[in-house]
């Protein structure tokens, strides 16, 4: 069990001092700013170490940010007329850029 030894001599058993904190009814409400004492994902948030984005991405416990609702954002993208078949004379400068696959290629090669 880890523990803490103050200045004093007297010791502090970290899971007791954790397990008060986390029923007190200020942490119930704000669950965002609950810190657990010497925690690793607290020392990822504090220092901003590279799992950070990944940590607090619609993550109701961890963040600056009380988060209520996540929301789904779906973006999507869809083409009925692309560019080479509206324009065929653009397919040569097309293909400079974009990895055609070989039947296309070959539709508009010929």
């Amino acid at each position: 069990m880890r523990q803490v030894i103050k200045k004093d001599g007297n010791e502090i058993h970290l899971f007791e001092h954790n397990k008060n904190k986390a029923t007190n009814p200020y942490y119930e409400k704000n669950r965002h700013k609950y810190k657990i004492f010497n925690g690793y994902l607290e020392k990822v948030i504090e220092k901003r170490l590279p799992s950070y984005d990944d940590l607090v991405w619609k993550n109701f416990f961890y963040g600056r940010v009380m988060k209520h609702k996540i929301k789904n954002f779906t973006f999507r993208m869809s083409s009925q007329n692309p560019t080479h078949s509206l324009h065929p004379e653009m397919f040569d400068t097309l293909s400079q850029l974009v990895d055609f696959p070989k039947a296309v290629k070959n539709e508009y090669k010929s």
